[in-house]
């Protein structure tokens, strides 16, 4: 944050750009009522560092050689950009596993046509869970001939993904968990 007088080191483990941005926000609110709460920056600066992400939503952790950055809990157009903007930025191979995003009454095709095009530059391997969502990333992906693999269940893909990359360094995304009860309804 920077605002012609005040500047402040902050580190996080809060992955993307949305949430750097919520924490400036903070900060500037906090900057404008200084008068009625005494934070000190050093104390923000630490509370902020201490923030650690809920399971499941743009999480990392580090598995053997893979870097696993895990946003399953649910998805949306927004959060799915934002987790392929943090993948974007990776130095090893990229590889996602996802189902789409479901539900999404009449802006489901549009929707997810334009989370697609949005892969077919920035994943070097594409990964699809089984349902009827993934017609509009095949039809995309077919027609600028990007490969892909379609998988009945996510334990598959996840299987496939670490027998198929033992032994170089991968950061793989989970993108949207489609919960088993999804294809029963």
């Amino acid at each position: 944050y920077h605002n012609n007088k005040l500047k402040i080191k902050i580190e996080t483990k809060l992955l993307g750009e949305h949430n750097i941005n919520n924490i400036i926000l903070i900060y500037a609110v906090i900057d404008n009522i200084r008068n009625s709460i005494d934070i000190k920056d050093e104390i923000f600066s630490r509370l902020i560092k201490d923030i650690t992400p809920f399971n499941h939503r743009l999480k990392y952790k580090k598995q053997n050689n893979l870097h696993i950055f895990d946003d399953s809990y649910n998805s949306n157009i927004n959060g799915f950009k934002n987790a392929i903007k943090v993948m974007s930025k990776q130095l090893t191979k990229k590889i996602i596993i996802t189902p789409g995003i479901v539900d999404n009454g009449s802006d489901e095709k549009r929707i997810n046509e334009e989370i697609a095009l949005t892969l077919i530059n920035e994943m070097d391997e594409i990964y699809l869970i089984k349902n009827p969502v993934i017609k509009y990333y095949q039809n995309i992906f077919d027609e600028v001939r990007k490969e892909y693999i379609v998988f009945n269940s996510f334990k598959e893909a996840y299987i496939y993904l670490i027998c198929n990359h033992q032994k170089e360094e991968v950061s793989v995304l989970f993108e949207n968990d489609l919960p088993d009860c999804y294809l029963e309804r």
